[in-house]
């Protein structure tokens, strides 16, 4: 998928401090997918961080800092938190403090 196509499948009309919705294609776990070439699938959240210049050092997860309890069930697939492309709204992290933040979010649902 090139540059421009990409950016096609992101909602970025609520501006530079709203999410972006993934429009694209979604994986089984919620986030958003990508083709590249090569038959590669990546994630789209993971691919806008790195076409706008980001770096995910090894073994780093992008954890989306926009996840809170507004909109969002809190699990899986349902969460809409996970198929937002804003690069400013993602942070690499250890899996650790990835899934330290993510379990505060199921907690309060529970």
């Amino acid at each position: 998928m090139d540059i421009d196509a990409f950016w096609r499948r992101v909602d970025t009309t609520g501006g530079p401090d709203a999410c972006w919705p993934w429009r694209g294609a979604i994986n089984k776990h919620g986030y958003g997918s990508v083709r590249l070439p090569g038959n590669i699938f990546v994630r789209a959240h993971r691919h806008a961080f790195v076409l706008m210049g980001g770096t995910i050092g090894p073994g780093l997860r992008l954890d989306h800092t926009c996840h809170n309890d507004s909109g969002c069930e809190g699990i899986r697939k349902e969460c809409q938190h996970r198929r937002c492309c804003n690069p400013r709204h993602h942070e690499p992290v250890t899996a650790l403090i990835n899934n330290r933040r993510g379990n505060r979010h199921k907690r309060k649902a529970a």
